[in-house]
């Protein structure tokens, strides 16, 4: 078997490599005219092997590190591809083969992925946002109910301190002065009935004053709602 015919026999099998292949791969001279294409980049292109065998395709002929690339399909469709350049010979002269993987379905998957992941990101946000103005509420009605709490408290010790002074102020003195009456009255039986008679009544009257003011002092103690007419409008 001659050199010409070996070097045939493995151009064809390369070439039915390429036409078995799922990724397009074109077959590209120095100048980057298009020697070879297969099925899958005829499919990728959008256009058949006749129409671009012998044209410019105008890829990169460098060969090196996968790239991404934008590809213009008839009719104006963008697809976008991974290729690879790769040095190789081609009916006995130097030649390139590019090949190209379509990535557009992927990669729209995963601008959509990123556009999901964005948006859950903005829901998440504003959820936060959401959970901090409600803990702020429950933190400020927290601080409202102690702060009414506190006022109670306060409201209750006033009213204590009032009463507190009514009964020294009044009821202390009162009984007090029904003592001396008393005492006085006392004094008095032996030698002036009458003087005696006279403080045992101012001790009476004493007596009185202070059991009306221990009733309006019972009486301010009673809750408001209980001057209601009714029961029922009381407990509403």
């Amino acid at each position: 078997m001659g050199a010409e015919e070996t070097l045939h026999r493995r151009e064809s099998q390369f070439r039915n490599l390429m036409v078995s292949n799922a990724d397009a791969m074109i077959v590209l001279d120095e100048k980057g005219v298009a020697c070879f294409l297969n099925p899958a980049a005829e499919l990728l292109l959008g256009r058949s092997a006749e129409e671009l065998l012998g044209e410019l395709v105008g890829f990169p002929v460098i060969g090196g590190e996968t790239t991404e690339v934008d590809v213009l399909r008839t009719g104006g469709e963008i697809r976008s591809a991974e290729m690879r350049v790769a040095a190789t010979e081609w009916e006995g002269k130097k030649a390139f083969i590019a090949t190209l993987r379509d990535v557009t379905d992927r990669k729209r998957a995963e601008e959509a992925l990123k556009r999901l992941h964005e948006d859950l990101e903005a829901r998440v946000q504003e959820r936060t946002a959401e959970l901090a103005q409600a803990v702020e509420a429950l933190r400020q009605e927290a601080i409202e109910r102690v702060q009414a709490e506190a006022k109670q408290i306060s409201m209750v010790l006033e009213e204590r301190t009032r009463i507190a002074r009514d009964i020294h102020d009044t009821l202390a003195q009162g009984f007090t002065g029904i003592v001396i009456q008393l005492e006085v009255a006392e004094d008095a039986l032996t030698d002036d009935l009458e003087a005696a008679r006279a403080h045992l009544l101012r001790a009476r009257s004493l007596a009185r004053e202070c059991l009306n003011e221990t009733r309006r002092s019972v009486w301010a103690l009673r809750p408001a709602t209980l001057t209601k007419p009714d029961l029922i409008s009381s407990i509403e």
